[in-house]
């Protein structure tokens, strides 16, 4: 039940576009700070750049990841409720084309 609600609210901001969608981009506390990070955010968003025709990507972001995800080109959408309405993380899409858009 929770992954038919969660995909229905990307639904509902993304309509029939099609997306990538970058689910749980997590690296361990011991690594942190090396870059890792940014790493599997990059590659997500280049598989989706060079995707033909270039696709939209959205993710929900922590809040401590969301500046990272702003700085490249993602911006909030929605504000996603999970586990039970507890957390509230915002949905953010970086649009398709961003980077042919001669954004970073």
């Amino acid at each position: 039940m929770f992954h038919a609600a969660e995909r229905e609210g990307r639904e509902g901001v993304l309509g029939d576009e099609p997306y990538w969608y970058l689910y749980m981009l997590c690296v361990l506390p011991e690594h942190q700070g090396r870059g890792i990070g940014s790493k599997l955010l990059n590659w997500g968003i280049e598989a989706a750049d060079n995707a033909e025709p270039p696709l939209a990507v959205y993710m929900e972001a922590s809040p401590i990841g969301q500046k990272l995800y702003e700085r490249r080109g993602f911006e909030v959408v929605t504000v996603v409720e999970t586990m039970e309405g507890r957390l509230k993380a915002p949905g953010m899409k970086r649009r398709a084309g961003y980077a042919a858009a001669g954004n970073p």
